[in-house]
C-alpha cells in the first residue's frame, strides 16, 4: 500500500518538476519571491526495487510564457 501524505504550501511563485532516472524519483522544487534557490524541495520515489516511471497528470495547467504556450500549439505549416 502506498504511503499517503498531504501538504499545503503557500506563496510559491514557480514550480519545477523533473525526473531523475538515477534515483527513480520525481523532484519538485518550489520557489518564491523570485529567488533562484528553492524554498521547498520534495522528492517522490517510485520504490526501492525500481520499476517504471510513475505517470504524471497535470490538470488545470496554466503556462506562464508565450514560448511555453507555443511549444504546445499544433503544428502550423504556414510558419515553416
Amino acid at each position: 500500500m502506498p504511503h499517503v501524505h498531504s501538504m499545503t504550501i503557500f506563496d510559491a511563485d514557480r514550480i519545477e518538476i523533473s525526473w531523475c532516472a538515477d534515483f527513480n524519483a520525481y523532484s519538485i522544487k518550489l520557489f518564491e519571491d523570485g529567488h533562484d534557490m528553492p524554498t521547498t524541495r520534495i522528492n517522490i520515489w517510485r520504490n526501492a526495487e525500481g520499476g517504471p516511471r510513475p505517470v504524471m497528470k497535470l490538470e488545470g495547467i496554466t503556462l506562464a510564457t508565450k514560448e511555453i504556450n507555443d511549444a504546445f500549439d499544433e503544428h502550423n505549416e504556414e510558419s515553416d
